[in-house]
């Protein structure tokens, strides 16, 4: 079975579509609220002219009215109100400082007229206020759920490939509603608050400010009319913008769970579209660089760009999605099943109906490499622990006869922690003979860079007993090229076996040789990507005609390279993804600060600018920087081929 491989056109159209009808609801709610806002202003312009009547002297109130206290009468009139507030906020659940002020309000004997009416006033404001919060939850909670099923159901139509999707939990839900995703840290309900505050302040300060003014009550009433209106196209933008944001959240969430791995920003290009969402548009990046409100939508206040799923390879995703389920119940779904059906079969039931023919996505993709599986299987079984569970059954699939030892290793001619290595014994000038494989237990990152560390050895362990050419090389060069070969194999294996976004170890001899090798040996021409140019490197020592004879590679080894200069390729690229460097850099280096790294690579981007080739000799940690950084932009940005 193939899976469907849609066009961009398709793409764009649906989630287009899914994005329209979203903003839709939140234009339906905030209607909705204007009414609210409408309904709490009348009520305040009441409650104004109601206090005017009672206590202003031909049509004006001074300031020392305003500040008489209630007589007995007054007073209990306005308990009896204050009791009624209390009863209403018991049954809506209002914010409990406010109904602490409203009891003490109750028992106080001294009120003055104005504070009475700042009481209602207020009342009317925290009655409006509790209403938005509760209507955007539930807005946006709804959203996020109607969201991810939309978005799967729109993905496994659009690819003709589905299984069960899971259930979205109420946990869940509250743990997005919770979670600030502004620079600010403040989440939406924080918004509604701080509003609330500032308008309850502004009615009182205006107010008073009145009451000195000695002003006429419908000059109040018209100004605080309009202090109401500037609230409600403030409400009106944040429902808008965190509306856009929770179903760009609810994308980003669905696209990971059904194992998408690059997406497309796609921006609705009109006479609106404004200059950030512009240049965006079309532009592909891997999921891990999503960041609602950042490089995805909302970029800005009401925007109405959207993202699809990019598939450069359809095979590619098949084999990370088979590498994603844990269980490989896969179904034919078809291109018109409507989105009722979908959820029925998919979301509500266990297991589809039995009319829906079972798919397997490892035999059903691209020609994967039988290896490729195997250590995809095991990966899945390992719980990440222990790196001896994961690397022993892989030795054992991958026909490696050799001890496993993990232990901590030590290694005098390197200042860096050594997290793997593989002993051998030399046979003769041409053979040598795995002894051991050492894996370093001490290593901090995670389950699967661990585990690339392991797959980086066995390609080393898979020469033992090969003919090589170490001598007739020289081993300086021959183990060059082996590292090379080996780390490059290890990414590509551990990236396509679903292991997640990895990048490279042996940065120095990578950036300089997958280049120079992409450009010159026709074998490795089409290589984009340093997994591309490590899938080729892998059958070298998997494939039927494996080898550990490097010398063909020797006169690349002494072409003229600047690494530098070649580094000035990718300082565009680097520039505009700092974020994502960094993170990356973070989880390479657990164990050092993050203003430590940001130090760092400002230090060296630095030097580059405006296109100066850096004269002065780099830190050791400097250097480990521009290498490492180098690595991740080839992978993501593309090899760029050199002259030789």
């Amino acid at each position: 079975m193939a899976i469907s491989s849609q066009s961009e056109e398709y793409w764009t159209r649906r989630f287009e579509n899914l994005e329209k009808a979203q903003q839709k609801k939140g234009a339906q709610y905030y209607r909705r609220l204007e009414t609210e806002y409408q309904k709490a202003d009348r009520a305040l312009q009441a409650e104004i002219s109601d206090w005017y009547a009672r206590f202003a002297k031909n049509n004006n109130m001074t300031i020392q009215e305003a500040r008489k206290l209630l007589n007995a009468g007054e007073l209990a009139e306005f308990k009896w109100t204050v009791d009624d507030y209390i009863k209403y906020g018991q049954e809506n659940a209002l914010d409990q400082k406010w109904m602490k002020e409203l009891e003490n309000a109750s028992a106080k004997v001294h009120i003055s007229r104005l504070e009475a009416l700042q009481l209602s006033m207020q009342q009317e404001v925290e009655k409006l206020y509790k209403s938005e919060l509760d209507g955007m939850t539930r807005l946006l909670g709804d959203e996020y759920v109607d969201g991810k099923y939309q978005n799967a159901w729109i993905v496994q139509t659009g690819t003709g490939v589905g299984s069960p999707f899971p259930k979205v939990k109420k946990s869940e839900v509250e743990k997005v509603l919770s979670r600030p995703w502004t620079a600010d840290g403040k989440t939406f309900s924080d918004r509604v608050w701080a509003d609330q505050n500032k308008l309850v302040n502004e009615l009182q300060s205006e107010m008073s400010q009145m009451i000195q003014r000695g002003a006429a009550p419908d000059e109040a009433i018209k100004n605080i009319s309009e202090r109401m209106n500037v609230s409600k196209s403030s409400a009106g933008r944040l429902v808008m913008t965190e509306s856009a944001y929770f179903s760009s959240e609810s994308q980003k969430e669905t696209f990971k769970e059904l194992g998408v791995q690059e997406y497309e920003f796609i921006a609705t290009l009109d006479e609106k579209t404004c200059k950030r969402c512009g240049p965006l548009d079309k532009k592909v990046a891997p999921m891990s660089f999503f960041k609602a409100g950042g490089t995805a939508p909302p970029v800005h206040p009401n925007c109405r760009c959207t993202t699809i799923p990019h598939f450069d390879d359809m095979g590619d995703w098949g084999a990370t999605r088979a590498a994603r389920d844990q269980e490989g119940k896969y179904y034919e779904v078809p291109s018109g099943m409507s989105f009722e059906e979908w959820k029925k079969e998919f979301v509500e039931k266990k297991e589809p109906d039995k009319t829906f023919k079972h798919v397997d996505l490892s035999k059903a993709e691209k020609d994967v490499p039988e290896y490729v599986s195997n250590i995809r299987r095991i990966y899945q079984e390992w719980d990440g622990e222990y790196i001896s569970e994961y690397a022993m059954p892989a030795m054992k699939e991958l026909g490696i006869e050799a001890p496993l030892f993990v232990r901590e290793i030590e290694d005098i001619s390197s200042t860096q922690a050594v997290s793997g290595r593989s002993n051998f014994e030399d046979i003769d000038s041409t053979h040598q003979k795995i002894q051991l494989v050492e894996l370093n237990p001490a290593d901090p990152r995670s389950a699967a860079q661990r585990a690339e560390v392991a797959n980086h050895e066995f390609f080393h362990a898979k020469s033992s007993m090969l003919e090589h050419d170490m001598l007739e090389m020289g081993v300086d060069e021959w183990t060059e090229v082996e590292e090379t070969m080996c780390e490059t194999a290890a990414l590509y294996t551990s990236r396509a076996a679903g292991f997640g976004e990895l990048y490279p170890s042996y940065n120095g001899f990578i950036n300089k040789n997958v280049p120079l090798i992409v450009s010159s040996i026709p074998e490795f021409a089409g290589c984009k990507t340093i997994t591309d140019f490590g899938k080729i490197a892998a059958e070298y020592r998997f494939g039927s005609a494996a080898t550990a004879k490097w010398l063909p590679f020797k006169k690349i080894l002494s072409a003229n390279f600047d690494y530098k200069e070649y580094y000035k390729n990718y300082i565009p690229y680097l520039n505009n993804n700092k974020d994502y460097i960094i993170s990356v850099l973070e989880k390479e280096n657990p164990r050092t600060s993050r203003a430590r790294i940001v130090s760092l690579l400002d230090s060296v981007l630095d030097d580059f600018k405006g296109g100066a080739v850096p004269a002065r000799s780099f830190t050791p940690s400097e250097e480990y920087i521009l290498q490492k950084t180098l690595s991740i932009a080839i992978q993501n940005e593309g090899i760029k081929k050199v002259t030789l």
